[in-house]
């Protein structure tokens, strides 16, 4: 059992990638339930600034309308104001009216305000046509099951390389450690950590507990001098 757990050099790998699967399926039921309750009411509340159409890289209807839809993003502790504006009786926003975050649309401009940062596209890059309610509908249909297609994949890829990348720094700020007191190669302070890490996340997961990433580095460094220390004296 010590060597198979201690020198399969694919058993940390494989604890990793069924925890990854066991974040994204929690996650991705939570995410998509929440993509189906509120894309909707999103674009109800859209739907007041439609009919929106663009000619030459131009909003030709409305004119001269200014319509503003405030949201709160965030928790009910934490609630952050977010702003979609559109403003078509000038060509341009005065830099004092983006003081919040949001999107904000003028005549040919659109910026998206997040903090200090703005970025303006021109319109001109739109093509010319008309978005209208049976467009909003198709692009939340379409936005709805692309999440549905995309967002287990994407989560659990995002969640095995963001995880191989922290098992990683944590191997090389303690191997150091691990080589001088126990003489061991890095491969086994690898596969130790790989292990510890998946199994705390995964039942963390299906726990729903929080567990820090410092104190996931201490579990770590107990366990690789717990395990070296009883095989040394072994």
């Amino acid at each position: 059992m010590k060597n198979f757990l201690l020198q399969n050099k694919w058993l940390g790998f494989v604890a990793l990638l069924i925890y990854a699967l066991i974040d994204s399926a929690v996650v991705s039921k939570i995410g998509i339930a929440a993509v189906e309750q509120y894309t909707p009411v999103v674009a109800q509340e859209m739907e007041q600034f439609l009919p929106i159409t663009v000619e030459n890289g131009e909003i030709v209807t409305p004119q001269n309308a200014v319509v503003r839809q405030s949201f709160n993003l965030g928790s009910e502790e934490n609630k952050i104001p977010f702003n979609v504006v559109l403003d078509t009786t000038s060509n341009e926003i005065e830099a004092t009216a983006l003081a919040e975050d949001g999107i904000y649309v003028s005549r040919k401009f659109m910026y998206i305000v997040s903090g200090k940062n703005t970025q303006i596209q021109d319109l001109s890059d739109i093509p010319n046509g008309t978005f209208n309610k049976e467009t909003l509908n198709a692009a939340t249909e379409l936005f709805v099951k692309n999440t549905h297609k995309y967002m287990f994949p994407l989560y659990a890829v995002a969640t095995l390389i963001v995880a191989m990348i922290v098992i990683l720094l944590f191997t090389v700020l303690m191997h150091w450690l691990m080589a001088i007191m126990f003489n061991v190669t890095f491969g086994r302070t690898l596969r130790i950590n790989t292990l510890t890490y998946a199994v705390i996340y995964t039942v963390a997961v299906l726990s729903g507990f929080y567990v820090g990433l410092l104190a996931v580095f201490g579990i770590m460094l107990f366990l690789n001098i717990g395990v070296n220390a009883a095989l040394k004296s072994a």
